[in-house]
Parts: structure tokens; C-alpha cells; sequence
């Protein structure tokens, strides 16, 4: 096990770093600054020395240069969730909040996990692209609805109806762009995840964007053991508030995960209520027992979690009349 835990904290110019090591029963920090490039990445590697594993948050496409280079270079590198060391730093009940201060909460993050951290591997060249085309995807979708409430809006009057129909003319050559883009996301997912692909679209309601944006964000369900992981990683899972005989908070979802599924699974709920009568007799369940119509589906989006892992995993069909016998 490496003697030197070095947290980064890493932006798009710059990123800083820091190690702390144990003498006299003090804790020595040394800290430093880089350039977010091969030249800093290569100076981060004589700093810390042969003895040092890496860590650093996944913080969109800044982190991936520097965790390649220092993959390259046979170093130990972890890409942890910044909502797990950001829990991390609360329970130090860390007050300072600078680039210096996260670069040494990371370092005692990587430390105190050392065991439950998995090394981090580069993708497939295929896979990398086709994550990038999902991250512009998503962006492309929340200016979609923007532009789409702007040209609502000026509809409203004489003087914005001319303006409305020249936006809507640029929001509609962007959606033969967005269309594009979802081929090839599909095409290269696909490519890589042939039988977990195919096994989703045996899913009534499942389309294949969808379960392509499951496939990339879970690598397939590699490091997945149960629906339940699965669910709480989207954050698709219930949460309760309840304590003692008073507090008897309003339940709802964690709301942990990506927001760019939960939506697209939340679309496919739409849809299975139409296609899918497993999901569609579960849904009529859930509103005679009295829940709130969007309440209930969410509750069917997470059940199409559950049956994406259940195909997925066990490389098997889904087969409805199965599901309703259950």
C-alpha cells in the first residue's frame, strides 16, 4: 500500500495538491500548485514522489487529462464522487473552503478509504467519445427547454412573433443536430455493449437512448451487484423521514444521481403506461392505494430500473407475462 495519499483539487487552468505525512505523532501537510497540463502533470510527479497513489474528484472533463497522464506513467489514481467527499469534509466539520483546503480533504479522504477506493482504468476509446456526446446531449437539452419557454413567451405579443419564429427556426436545425448525435451515442454504445443493449430493448418503454445513458453511466453494470445499488446510485430510491413518535417527514427520492436518467427514465414510465401493462397494472395499483399520480409513476421508473438491471445482468429477454405472475 502506498505511504503517500495525494489529494487534488483540480480546475481548468490549475490545480493544487497536497500529502500529508505522519512525524513525532504531528501531521506534516505539504501543499503545491500545478498547471492543468502535461508540463504540471509531469511536475506533480517528481513532487510527490514514487511512493504515492492519487486522488481526485470527478469534476466533469478537468480531472480526465490528468488521471490518463498519470495512468500512463503506472500510477495508482482514484476518481471519486464528489458527493462522497464533500460528506467527508462535513463530518470534519471543515469550515474553510478553498483549492489548498479541498486538495487536503481529498488526501485524507483517499487515506481513511484506502481499502474501498477501486483503481481508476481510462475507458475504451469508443466509450469516451460516446460520454461526451451524452454530456453535450444534456446540455443541449436544458438550452432546448429554455429556448422553447423564451419562444412561448414571445408568441405572446406582436412585437416578439417575429423574433419567436426565427429562434424557433434555430431550435428546430438544433434538434436534426441533437438527432445526429443520438445515433452515434447509440451506434457506439452498441458497438461495446452489444448483448446489454440488445437485452434492454426487449423492455417495453425502454428506448434505446435510455438505455444506452444506463449503459455509459454504469459501465455496463460492472461494479453493480443488486437493483438496489442501482437505485440508489440514480438516485431512484425512496427515502423516509421519520423520528420518534412526532416527526413523520414526507417521503421521497434521494435525487443523489444523475438528473439527466432520472428524467429519461421518468419519460419511459410515460411511456410504459401505454406499453407496458406489467408497469401499467403496478401504476393503477399505486394510485387505488391512494399516491399522487407522480408519485406513482416515479415509483414505475424505478421499477424499470430494477428490470433494466434484472435483463442486463442476467443476460436474459424480458418476458412480460413472467413479470406479471410476480
Amino acid at each position: 500500500m502506498q505511504s503517500i495519499h495525494v489529494g487534488i483539487d483540480i480546475s481548468k487552468a490549475t490545480f493544487n495538491a497536497a500529502y500529508k505525512l505522519h512525524k513525532g505523532g504531528k501531521a506534516c501537510w505539504t501543499d503545491s500548485e500545478f498547471s492543468n497540463d502535461a508540463k504540471g502533470f509531469k511536475a506533480l510527479v517528481a513532487w510527490a514522489g514514487p511512493d504515492a497513489c492519487f486522488t481526485m474528484e470527478a469534476t466533469g472533463l478537468y480531472h480526465v487529462n490528468a488521471a490518463m497522464y498519470l495512468h500512463g506513467k503506472g500510477r495508482t489514481v482514484h476518481v471519486s464522487n464528489p458527493l462522497q467527499i464533500k460528506r467527508f469534509s462535513q463530518m470534519q466539520f471543515r469550515r474553510a473552503k478553498t483549492d489548498k483546503a479541498d486538495a487536503r480533504v481529498i488526501a485524507e479522504f483517499s487515506e481513511v478509504n484506502a481499502e474501498r477506493l477501486g483503481n481508476w482504468n481510462p475507458p475504451a476509446e469508443n466509450l469516451a467519445k460516446a460520454r461526451s456526446l451524452l454530456s453535450a446531449l444534456r446540455l443541449l437539452r436544458v438550452h432546448g427547454v429554455a429556448k422553447l419557454r423564451s419562444i412561448q413567451a414571445l408568441r405572446l405579443t406582436p412585437a416578439g412573433h417575429e423574433v419567436a419564429t426565427t429562434l424557433e427556426a434555430a431550435l428546430q436545425a438544433e434538434r436534426t443536430v441533437i438527432l445526429g448525435m443520438e445515433k452515434e451515442l447509440v451506434d457506439l454504445v452498441r458497438a461495446s455493449h452489444a448483448e446489454e443493449f440488445d437485452m434492454a430493448q426487449t423492455i417495453g418503454a425502454i428506448g434505446p437512448k435510455t438505455a444506452a445513458a444506463v449503459i455509459l453511466a454504469t459501465d455496463g453494470l460492472k461494479n453493480f451487484d443488486s437493483s438496489r445499488q442501482l437505485s440508489a446510485y440514480f438516485g431512484m430510491s425512496p427515502r423516509q423521514y421519520q423520528s420518534g413518535t412526532s416527526v413523520h417527514g414526507k417521503g421521497h427520492i434521494c435525487k443523489m444521481g444523475n438528473p439527466y436518467i432520472r428524467s429519461l427514465l421518468y419519460i419511459c414510465a410515460v411511456s410504459s403506461l401505454r406499453h407496458n401493462k406489467p408497469c401499467k397494472d403496478f401504476y393503477d395499483s399505486l394510485l387505488a392505494r391512494g399516491k399522487p399520480k407522480k408519485v406513482a409513476l416515479v415509483a414505475v421508473a424505478n421499477k424499470l430500473l430494477r428490470i433494466l438491471f434484472a435483463v442486463m445482468k442476467n443476460r436474459q429477454p424480458w418476458n412480460p407475462e413472467v413479470a406479471t405472475t410476480h
